[in-house]
């Protein structure tokens, strides 16, 4: 993920209102329509191995053990509160 999502996701993640949307969508489209109106693509492939990562206990990737390792600021998706409202919408 570059630096520029990054910045929008953690603003929108601060963002109350934006949140709140999330709390009612019920589908992958309806998220992903959500963040494209808010300034950020993702595609659905993208959203769903976000989730689906989050649902298994698996071992570190490199690039996360590198980022772990070389105390990059970036944040994993599960820290943010609006992936946290989408693991239990959709």
């Amino acid at each position: 993920m570059d630096k520029k999502t990054e910045e929008k996701l953690r603003k929108l993640d601060k963002d109350e209102a934006f949140l709140k949307i999330l709390e009612n969508v019920s589908s992958i489209e309806e998220t992903i329509k959500v963040f494209m109106d808010n300034g950020v693509e993702i595609t659905s492939d993208e959203l769903r191995e976000a989730i689906r990562s989050a649902n298994t206990d698996t071992e570190l990737s490199d690039k996360q053990l590198n980022d772990v390792s070389g105390g990059a600021p970036s944040m994993t998706l599960a820290n943010y509160k609006w992936f946290k409202i989408l693991l239990n919408r959709i």
